[in-house]
């Protein structure tokens, strides 16, 4: 599990597909210029799971209960598009109280079919695409 509350936790997405890394740095960037912060701690943190430990492992989260169990405000498959690779994503948020919620992104084949079936209940799965930059050269 990556939690990234800061641009200076972006080095823990080294080992993390390029064009991930790419997206959750923009999107952590793009948060922070928003709310005019220095970092996400006053609203939320990010997170990035990469196996089923980490889904498991709910309460570092910050969820009270597991994943499967928790209500989440959204839910989308990103299909990140580089010049030679595509991936795709799911990505969730969470709020956990009127001011802080927490956003997570997965591979999308590492949850469950019922964590996935909990998480696009209400959103069915919409696909977004999004044309990434050269991070995968």
């Amino acid at each position: 599990m990556i939690r990234i509350d800061s641009a200076a936790d972006y080095p823990k997405l080294d080992g993390v597909h390029p064009l991930a890394a790419q997206h959750i740095q923009k999107a952590c960037d793009d948060l922070m210029r928003m709310y005019n912060l220095t970092d996400m701690s006053e609203i939320g943190c990010t997170f990035y799971l990469d196996s089923q430990a980490d889904i498991d492992n709910h309460l570092e989260m910050g969820l009270s209960q597991p994943m499967e169990k928790s209500i989440n405000e959204v839910a989308d498959v990103l299909v990140l598009k580089g010049r030679r690779d595509t991936i795709r994503l799911i990505y969730a948020v969470y709020i956990l109280n009127d001011s802080w919620g927490i956003a997570v992104y997965m591979p999308e084949d590492l949850p469950s079919d019922t964590l996935k079936t909990k998480l696009f209940e209400e959103y069915d799965g919409r696909e977004k695409i999004i044309e990434m930059e050269a991070a995968d050269d």
